[in-house]
């Protein structure tokens, strides 16, 4: 009797730690941003579940605010959050996180553009998705980080933040 709970425990605990990967919830796409204006900006991420859609953020890294958002279910099944950050100061970093249920994110940070009164110069890359090829599938990876990231951060005390103001992505040009 006690070998057949043994072993009927192992068995259960075993299916338990096999099974729990397949049920955890991750990123399927790190947080992004969207819409920046001076006052304002949607942060965006893509989970496998939940519904709880939640940005905490601030001035500095301890953050101190908190908006919620919306989930949208995408088509494969998983979950489109989008939060709207409203009452911004122009040309203010923020720091941010993102929360999904037991999924957090790092914590980010993002400036805020000048108004028009204020405007700068602009640094930004330009960049398409060139779409998928399978026998170079880690190309745009290698163009992200050995090509642009590498370019902008010769100077190790500075963020990319500081020395990159966007990356645009206009999508498939074929």
């Amino acid at each position: 009797m006690t070998n057949s709970l043994t072993l009927l425990l192992s068995n259960y605990w075993f299916l338990i730690l096999c099974l729990t990967p397949a049920f955890s919830q991750t990123f399927n796409v790190k947080p992004y941003l969207q819409n920046a204006t001076p006052t304002s900006i949607h942060i965006m991420w893509e989970s496998t579940s939940g519904e709880e859609t939640i940005v905490q953020w601030g001035e500095n890294s301890d953050l101190g605010f908190t908006t919620s958002g919306n989930a949208e279910n995408s088509i494969d099944g998983h979950q489109i959050h989008d939060v709207h950050l409203a009452n911004l100061s122009a040309n203010t970093r923020y720091y941010y996180k993102v929360v999904t249920d037991t999924l957090e994110s790092d914590i980010y940070d993002f400036v805020t553009p000048a108004t028009s009164e204020n405007e700068a110069s602009l640094r930004l890359v330009a960049m398409s998705d060139m779409q998928k090829d399978w026998s170079n599938f880690n190309k745009f990876e290698e163009i992200i980080n050995d090509g642009i990231i590498a370019y902008f951060t010769v100077d190790d005390s500075l963020l990319l933040s500081d020395v990159l103001d966007l990356v645009l992505i206009p999508g498939d040009l074929v």
